[in-house]
């Protein structure tokens, strides 16, 4: 079975913590619905540490799921785990 069409999204947001519940973080997940589902997307995945637990069950009340896909981010010699989460997009 083919793998369907997917797009990477850059979710980097560096803010304080009294921003993590404002409109920018709710803006990047409905951005990240809208803009790939037009170019025949059907599925977007994005990246996030591990161990960062406010943002991976902010994502996952938003609908995106861990899809079991595990990796390594370097910053500044440091090797730190990440996760990869999925959102299947609306189609039409």
């Amino acid at each position: 079975m083919a793998t369907p069409p997917q797009g990477q999204v850059s979710c980097t947001r560096s803010t304080s913590p009294k921003g993590w519940q404002g409109p920018a973080w709710g803006e990047t997940c409905s951005c990240a619905r809208r803009r790939p589902s037009g170019r025949g997307v059907e599925r977007a995945t994005l990246w996030v540490l591990e161990t960062n637990q406010r943002a991976r069950r902010f994502y996952e009340r938003e609908g995106w799921a861990w899809d079991g896909t595990t990796s390594i981010h370097q910053v500044e010699g440091s090797n730190l785990p990440i996760v990869r989460y999925a959102l299947d997009l609306p189609q039409g």
